[in-house]
């Protein structure tokens, strides 16, 4: 059944931010629904509406705009006895879409693209890399003054990085890199949390300097509020001589702060508090409830559903013993 411009808008204004209120009045979310639909038939994006159960800081429950991926990763029905599950975590930006993010990302590329780059396009159908090319957008419109926006653009070291743009007349070079396995490794290791110096491996030889005396800017989605291990993996990056400037780290599922946490000399944090859009308040007051799925810490993969409950049958049996 296709979907209609007031269904979408309906959905939209039905997320909340952590005063309770919606994250988007009655025409941001009409207006985000009529782009949803023109941008998902121009890509070929097949949208499939989902209600996420969410609950706002008072507990009060109601359904998060979200829409379906179909990434097996995420499936526990597709894991097998014994086989691992790649993710411990689920919730709308990580096992599925969070429907204000694409929304979002659509308005962005309106306002900054005059046409989807072709790799950017085949990447938003694909569902293993749908949320990271959306993370990519996303990034483009936390900077003011944007122009000459050019995707992929090869460098003097004969790499790529996602995005070369002048900002406020400040040339820059961006990658973006969406940290979703940190909810792995957070959890228990396999060597991908922020314990680890592969957290920035794949940052290493990735820029060079080149002639427009650009800022090389190495932008990071996580899923964890900042703490002691991220600061000292960033500090780890910038002293380790790679021409990186700074290291902008936005965490979508923060507890404490909504803020954008940047590493950088203090010369270049100034340069970047002048060209850094203010954080919206969508952004901002977003609430998500994620689910923590069971995990076998030895085995380090998801524990499956067989595997719960035979868990609790055998501490329901224990327990039946021992009266």
């Amino acid at each position: 059944m296709p979907l209609d411009v007031p269904e979408i808008a309906q959905r939209l204004s039905c997320a909340l931010g952590a005063d309770e209120r919606p994250l988007l009045t009655q025409d941001e979310a009409t207006r985000r629904a009529e782009i949803i639909i023109e941008e998902t038939q121009l890509i070929g994006f097949n949208l499939q509406l989902l209600h996420w159960k969410n609950a706002t800081l008072a507990g009060r429950i109601y359904p998060y705009p979200a829409y379906e991926l179909n990434d097996p990763r995420y499936d526990l029905n597709a894991t097998g006895p014994g086989e691992k599950g790649q993710f411990a975590i689920n919730g709308p930006g990580i096992s599925c879409g969070d429907l204000l993010k694409l929304g979002r990302a659509f308005e962005i590329k309106r306002n900054i693209l005059p046409q989807w780059p072709a790799e950017l396009k085949k990447q938003l159908r694909d569902p293993q890399q749908h949320l990271d090319a959306l993370e990519e957008i996303l990034w483009l419109g936390r900077f003011l003054g944007l122009q000459t926006v050019r995707p992929k653009r090869v460098q003097p070291n004969g790499k790529d990085v996602d995005w070369t743009l002048s900002a406020c007349s400040q040339p820059l070079q961006i990658e973006v890199k969406n940290r979703r396995k940190e909810c792995v490794g957070m959890i228990d290791g396999a060597n991908r949390g922020r314990d680890y110096p592969s957290w920035y491996e794949d940052l290493r030889g990735k820029f060079s300097r080149d002639d427009q005396a650009s800022l090389n800017i190495a932008c990071v989605t996580t899923y964890f509020d900042p703490d002691h291990a991220l600061a000292q993996r960033a500090n780890e990056l910038l002293e380790s001589g790679e021409p990186i400037d700074a290291l902008i780290v936005w965490s979508y599922f923060t507890q404490c702060s909504n803020a954008l946490t940047i590493f950088a000399a203090p010369s270049v944090r100034t340069i970047l508090s002048q060209i850094l859009a203010p954080v919206r308040r969508e952004d901002e007051m977003k609430v998500i409830l994620l689910k923590h799925l069971q995990r076998n810490t030895e085995e380090q993969r998801v524990v499956t559903i067989e595997e719960g409950i035979a868990k609790v049958m055998e501490t329901f049996n224990k327990d039946d013993r021992a009266r």
